[in-house]
């Protein structure tokens, strides 16, 4: 069993390992999430701090306010919408552009009616905002501080006015577009009206190629410029590209390969870009042609499963809930959550969120739950190899021990049938128990049957030679008939113990009741009267037997006396006088031996004070399983029968069995199985008095005994016996004299 708990430790030592390696990685993910997350909004907030504070610094610009002021009031005064003077315009806008087109940004100058005064090209003059934009305008107006609009997607072609193409212009720098007061060649070469219309058609086909292909965004952050009376008379606006900072401040600190930093509106939408823009396109999720970005065009939603290895959607996205994350977020909840969530791709994920109500958006942060554990995952499948490897070894070691050991004890027993144990021939294993092997042998001169009884050399450590020795002088020490008589004690040179005692042919009364039912009254009584003469020659002699129960009683044929009555192995018998036992008690710790059905209580709550009264409740569970084929007390386990031993009253076996017993013996049985040592029999003569008044007491007889004996055919099964024995061993002669050599002195 040694490799099997040894596995078994291994086994729980990874469990362990795996639970405080996993406890551990999941503080360490807890704190690197909210450390990367707290990171990526602080960066935010500085940017979107400087984007702000950049705003107010221009708006605060003197020429700046001087030039807004100046064409506010020459368009109130001449009621004219268009600018009082072109080109003063133009000199605003250049004084403009010289600032910010360094910086990256495109920019307007609203007024408070919400129409645009100054742009990047001429044709947003007097453009009126949309109304979303209109409405954040209005409360910059209200507040007198700077607002910050979040990423959203200009109109489509349909709707788009003349604002969304000129930002559509500015956020594809590359791509040919023709701006006013650009001088090349081919617009030098063209009239203006011509030039006009050309710009005019791209402007439309860039339209309509963007409204299959929306991948651009804007953001704006604007402040208020203020004239000198402390009146808010407009409202810069600068533009800003989000892939370009906004979604690069967020995809500068993400964990591993798969990590990445979002952010997201109110209603689930996301706001910068996905780090798996590709992923997104093969799934379906964004359309597979042109350059669609994530950004602004996905709903963070769960969709219930991993679409990246079911790539077939059940239902449309729309009728997906939103993510864990964004649902605790856009309910203002702040967290994190090692444990794993599926994301917008149905991934096991784990993350962190953040809502920041001063900008309407929220912030998460997250990682797949495969790279996140992947340390974890190592270490379970190192862990589970390694079991798995030690526990083949383990149970081949095992079945090879087991092989081993049944080997190696059918040579000892092959070599001990084979050899002689002094003068002692073994012939037969006849008994197996917990203290040694019982073989049927021959003596060497006398001829007779034997009992040895061996006890071997991996079970002789002291305690059980002790007990072996112990068991062979005691019994010595009794002589009575119906006691197992010992003949020879020894060992051999290979450390072989060994007693030889008289050889029973008969049947035990456990064989008896199993094979041939309970005992009538009669026969019972006449057993239990022999039974009770011997233990009455070991009581006077101050031993108490300990074991008495039917396997510890033969009965046999002792030349032609039928169901004779022999009591055997003494092997845990015990001086109980009073003089010896406080030392012993001292000297031995506790222990109950025996069979738990005939276990007196006394010997299981205090087995090493019992007495001869112990025997005498033994005796009592031992007249009851003869008389009924039932012990007093079963259970599922020794535990529980020792339990009922000390605690429950036994039933009357006429009650049990439906049966009309003899009063006398009957009241004599349940008086032995008291509790108290004291309300029982005080010895095996009186319980012997109890149960000779009965009517059945002398109702056996001779001839009974040797009809049930020639019936059920036990002496010619035992003679028979004997005789297929005595053809498989050869008698070789004990001496032989040669007198025809014998040398003959004569006389004188």
């Amino acid at each position: 069993m040694a490799p099997l708990l040894v596995a078994l430790l291994v086994a729980i030592s990874g469990w362990w390992a795996s639970s405080t390696v996993k406890s551990a990685m999941q503080q360490q993910l807890t704190s690197e999430l909210q450390t990367i997350l707290t990171a990526d909004v602080t960066a935010l907030d500085i940017w979107i701090t400087t984007q702000r504070r950049m705003a107010l610094a221009l708006a605060s610009d003197q020429e700046i306010r001087l030039m807004t002021q100046s064409l506010i009031t020459k368009r109130v005064s001449t009621g004219d919408p268009s600018p009082a003077s072109r080109e003063e315009v133009r000199a605003f806008r250049s004084y403009l552009q010289d600032r910010l087109s360094p910086l990256g940004y495109s920019f307007m100058v609203v007024d408070r009616g919400g129409g645009i005064i100054c742009g990047p090209t001429e044709e947003l003059q007097a453009v009126q905002l949309p109304e979303p934009q209109r409405a954040l305008f209005d409360r910059l107006f209200s507040s007198n501080q700077s607002v910050l609009i979040t990423p959203y997607r200009p109109a489509a072609s349909g709707g788009r006015t003349p604002l969304d193409r000129v930002f559509d212009r500015w956020n594809h720098p590359n791509r040919e577009w023709k701006l006013e007061g650009e001088e090349t060649p081919k617009a030098m070469a063209k009239a203006s009206k011509q030039r006009q219309a050309n710009r005019t058609r791209a402007l439309e086909t860039e339209g309509t190629r963007m409204e299959a292909d929306r991948s651009e965004s804007l953001m704006q952050v604007s402040a208020p410029i203020v004239s000198d009376g402390g009146e808010v008379l407009a409202a810069l606006g600068l533009m800003i590209r989000p892939e370009s900072e906004f979604t690069r401040i967020l995809s500068v600190a993400r964990s591993g390969q798969t990590g990445e930093t979002f952010a997201f509106d109110r209603s689930g939408l996301l706001i910068s870009q996905s780090r798996f823009d590709d992923q997104l396109r093969k799934l379906g999720l964004l359309k597979k042609t042109g350059r669609q970005s994530s950004a602004l065009n996905l709903e963070l939603r769960d969709p219930g499963e991993n679409l990246l290895s079911n790539r077939e959607v059940s239902s449309p996205p729309s009728s997906w809930p939103l993510t864990r994350m964004v649902s605790d977020a856009v309910g203002g909840g702040v967290g994190v959550d090692v444990e794993g969530f599926r994301d917008y791709r149905g991934v096991d994920v784990v993350g962190g969120w953040q809502w920041l109500p001063r900008y309407g958006f929220g912030v998460a942060t997250k990682v797949d739950a495969t790279e996140a554990y992947q340390p974890l995952a190592v270490l379970q499948w190192t862990f589970t190899t390694l079991f798995l490897m030690l526990l083949l070894c383990a149970v081949a070691m095992s079945l090879f021990s087991y092989l081993n050991l049944n080997l190696r004890q059918r040579v000892e027993e092959a070599a001990l049938e084979a050899k002689k144990l002094g003068q002692y021939t073994l012939l037969e294993r006849i008994g197996q128990g917990g203290m040694g092997t019982v073989f049927k042998a021959r003596h060497a001169l006398m001829r007779r049957p034997t009992a040895v009884k061996l006890l071997l050399p991996e079970k002789a450590d002291p305690v059980a030679v002790g007990r072996f020795e112990r068991e062979v002088q005691m019994t010595s020490l009794l002589s009575h008939p119906n006691t197992i008589q010992i003949y020879d004690y020894g060992h051999t040179p290979e450390g072989i113990f060994y007693y030889a005692m008289e050889y029973l042919e008969g049947i035990s009364l456990k064989e008896l009741v199993q094979e041939y039912g309970p005992l009538p009254e009669h026969r019972l009584i006449h057993i239990l009267r022999q039974i009770c003469a011997s233990l009455r020659e070991a009581h006077e002699a101050h031993l108490v037997h300990r074991d008495v129960k039917p396997a510890n009683v033969y009965l046999c044929d002792r030349g032609g006396i039928l169901d004779t009555v022999k009591v055997l192995d003494f092997g845990l018998v015990m001086d109980f006088r009073e003089e010896g036992q406080s030392v012993k008690s001292k000297k031995r710790p506790l222990s109950v031996t025996g069979t738990p059905q005939f276990f007196s209580p006394e010997a299981i709550e205090s087995p090493d004070s019992v007495d001869h009264r112990s025997d005498v409740y033994s005796l009592g569970a031992l007249s009851y399983y003869l008389l009924t084929g039932e012990h007093v007390f079963e259970g599922q386990s020794a535990r529980e029968i020792c339990e009922k031993q000390v605690s429950e009253s036994p039933p009357l076996p006429s009650s049990r069995m439906g049966l009309n017993y003899c009063s006398h013996l009957e009241g004599a049985i349940m008086r032995c199985l008291e509790k108290k040592p004291g309300a029982r029999p005080q010895t095996v003569a009186q319980f012997l008095g109890f149960i000779e008044s009965s009517a059945q007491a002398m109702a056996w007889t001779d001839e009974m005994a040797a009809d049930w004996w020639d019936r059920h055919h036990v002496r010619s099964r035992i003679a028979s016996h004997a005789r297929q024995l005595d053809e498989t061993v050869k008698i070789q002669p004990t001496i032989r004299v040669d007198l025809e050599r014998r040398d003959v002195g004569k006389a004188g």
